[in-house]
């Protein structure tokens, strides 16, 4: 399943756990549906994902900010079935005012 999706901020880590003393490395991305604009008396606004990735995908993000297609797999667990990022591939260059375009 593929999707596009406006990737706001992605960052590589690598720390040392204080805790056991190993390695830990990862890629942090967080990204909306620019689509997917919400708002009732609850709240307004876009719903913004959070996934680690490993390490080495922080290349997948070389163009910056903008709108990806993202590819995800199913994930079965004990509440039902959950949707994971696997692959990010850069389409264009797409900024946060041009998404509130596409919700109006």
């Amino acid at each position: 399943m593929k999707v596009e999706y406006l990737v706001i901020y992605a960052k590589r880590y690598s720390f040392i756990d204080r805790q056991d003393g190993r390695e830990v490395e990862g890629c942090k991305v967080m990204f909306l549906n620019p689509s997917d604009f919400e708002e009732s008396n609850d709240s307004i606004g876009y719903k913004i994902a959070e996934q680690n990735l490993p390490f080495e995908r922080f290349d997948d993000f070389k163009g910056g900010p903008g709108i990806y297609s993202v590819e995800f797999e199913p994930i079965f667990t004990s509440k039902g079935v959950k949707l994971r990022p696997v692959k990010f591939t850069f389409d264009r260059p797409m900024d946060l005012t041009e998404a509130l375009i596409i919700q109006k």
